[in-house]
Parts: structure tokens; sequence; C-alpha cells
């Protein structure tokens, strides 16, 4: 788990986006102001600006800014002066997969994760409720936020906050639109506004569908 999050950790703060396991069309050269791929039978179409350089583990991502959701992928806007930390806490990213035959993302809390929680539980802003999962099990150290009493509507995964960490607090939430699941990747400040994100980040992966 730790080398898992580590990596997402460091794709968030890098905001390295952008893959391969789709199959590009149209005009996509290195001037295009626009990309268009598909991912499986779902076309899309998006402004360059969202999506940054390849990847060869059959994903493509997409990186934007929360609340607005415009594109966040480039970083020549980077300063000295730029505040790092408000950046990570407003970047938002969107990994593409085709749908997974085997679960729908809404129930991966009562199917996968629900068996794995530990007992006590905590009200949270927004509706939430977060319950750790036990030490002995795949996902010792995260812990779970999530819509009572099931998560349908929203459930994150995230790395349980530490006064000595010293990387930023990241969390993954995933949902479903018609062929392609969405990840959804984003520092655990957004929890509280969960709503939003949700919304905004569907809206934004519909405004690209073709």
């Amino acid at each position: 788990m730790g080398k898992r999050w580590g990596w997402l950790v460091v794709a968030a703060l890098a905001i390295v986006a952008a893959g391969a396991a789709w199959a590009l069309f149209g005009d996509t050269g290195p001037g295009a102001a626009r990309a268009r791929f598909a991912i499986g039978d779902d076309k899309f179409e998006f402004d360059r600006r969202y999506l940054q350089r390849g990847r060869e583990d059959e994903v493509v991502e997409l990186a934007a800014f929360f609340p607005d959701f415009g594109p966040a992928a480039r970083t020549d806007d980077v300063t000295t002066r730029t505040d790092m930390n408000e950046r990570f806490r407003r970047t938002v990213v969107l990994e593409l997969r085709p749908a997974d035959p085997q679960i729908d993302p809404a129930d991966r809390t009562s199917r996968l994760y629900l068996r794995f929680l530990g007992e006590a539980a905590t009200n949270e802003a927004g509706g939430l409720v977060a319950r750790a999962f036990d030490p002995t099990s795949p996902f010792a150290g995260d812990e779970l936020h999530f819509t009572p009493p099931e998560g349908r509507p929203f459930a994150a995964r995230c790395r349980r906050a530490d006064a000595a960490a010293t990387v930023p607090q990241v969390c993954v939430a995933e949902f479903r639109s018609g062929g392609v699941d969405a990840e959804i990747r984003f520092s655990a400040a957004l929890l509280p506004e969960w709503q939003a994100l949700t919304k905004g980040a569907k809206a934004l992966l519909e405004s690209g569908r073709r």
C-alpha cells in the first residue's frame, strides 16, 4: 500500500496526465489544440491542456482545477511565487479506463470495503461518515469517507492523516459513465465539498464525450 499511495501523491503533485489505452484518431499532432481518443466504444475530445505526457499502462488522465474544472495539466504557469500546497489542494486528476465487468464502482463499498472496516465511525461535514480500515486488512492505514449506509453516491478511500507525514493526504473516489470507469484523485481537503467535486468531474467527462 505504501508504494501505491506514494505513486498517487507523486502523480498528483507532478500533474502527470494523459494516457494510452486509448486509440487516438483525427488531428492529434503535437501542434493540435485538441486531443481525440477512444476508450472502448466511448469517444472523447478534450483541450490538450487537460492532458500531458502519454502513459503506457492503458489509462487516460485528465487534470483539472477545482472548482471550475479548467485545464490543469500544463505547469508553465508555475513560478517561484506559486503556492504549491494550494495548487495541489485544487488539482483533481481523472484517471479513465474501460469499465470493469466484475464490479460497478458504486457497489465497491458494499461488495468490497465494508467487510474490512473497523466499527468506530466519525460523522463528517457534508453528511459523510469516516471509518478506518482494519489494520490486518489489505487497506491498512487507509480510511473510507462515504455517504451512509453503503456509499453509492460517494465513497473515497484516503490515506489516514499523519501529523508527521511529509506528503499531502490524497483520496481516491470512482464513478462510471457509459463504458468508462473514472477514478478521481484529489486532496483530502476537498472531502467536505464532495458533491461539487463529483458533479464537476462528471460534467467534465461528459463535456468531452463525442
